[in-house]
């Protein structure tokens, strides 16, 4: 869950995927879960692929908006 989406389609690897994973690993830090999951490798790659998560604030509406905001910019 924590692969950028280039990386899913061979393109190499540069700064724009790993800005991608620290994202990930920050919004599965404050959500208590990664952002995508599936019941397969397949299924995970399919929705990194072509969709957005689950706003972090309606994930955890407990969280301060300005973290909230902070990690949408």
């Amino acid at each position: 869950p924590y692969l950028p989406p280039e990386r899913l389609a061979d393109a190499p690897p540069g700064p724009s995927g790993d800005l991608y994973g620290l994202g990930a690993t920050l919004y599965s830090l404050l959500a208590g879960r990664p952002p995508f999951g599936g019941p397969s490798a397949e299924a995970v790659a399919g929705r990194v692929r072509s969709e957005d998560p689950h706003p972090l604030a309606a994930v955890r509406p407990d969280l301060p908006a300005g973290l909230v905001a902070f990690t949408v910019t």
